[in-house]
């Protein structure tokens, strides 16, 4: 298997104590899903639906963390963490274009900005802490990244290289379901 690719590991499903019945049904559920995960990171990335785009890379990192793919888990974060920002320089630059924001867009804008997503000063540590060790700092490099129009690369290369994991772990669920 390639290096960049995560081998899929039950041990942590298995270990939640659930009937194999019901882990049966997580890896059925799991495998509907990735239907859905690949036709959508594709759709949202190509017509550059930002928040979306974040939106369905969170969703998706919840599901796979279930079976051990770290590396997929990963990547999807650094595609929700780059989309996020991508959505709030987007509504940014619009706002301060003075082109009236929707009501959805405004609720996105002050969501994002309200994460202390894109400020580089904090009020306390404690708003710090809300980010995992280097989220914040790779955060920025995103805006500045895509200030300077580079981070639609990394973005691409990103999702394409999730595709890919997902399609592994769709093959791997798929033989160890037979074993369970």
């Amino acid at each position: 298997m390639p290096e960049n690719i995560d081998s899929v590991d039950l041990n942590y499903t298995l270990g939640l104590g659930l009937s194999r019945g019901i882990i049966k049904s997580l890896i059925s559920t799991y495998l509907e899903q990735c239907k859905e995960y690949d036709l959508l990171l594709k759709e949202y990335h190509t017509k550059q639906k930002w928040h979306e785009l974040a939106g369905i890379a969170h969703k998706a990192k919840g599901s796979v963390s279930y079976f051990g793919l770290n590396k997929l888990t990963k990547t999807l974060k650094k595609i929700q963490l780059i989309s996020e920002a991508f959505a709030f320089i987007e509504l940014d630059e619009m706002k301060y274009s003075q082109k009236e924001l929707s009501d959805p867009q405004i609720s996105i804008y002050n969501k994002l900005q309200s994460q202390v997503l894109i400020r580089h000063e904090f009020k306390d540590d404690s708003e710090k802490k809300q980010f995992q060790p280097g989220e914040f700092e790779f955060l920025l490099q995103c805006v500045e990244l895509f200030r300077k129009d580079k981070s639609h690369i990394q973005l691409s290369l990103l999702v394409e290289e999730s595709l890919k994991m997902i399609t592994q772990s769709v093959i791997e669920i798929n033989i160890q379901k037979l074993q369970l």
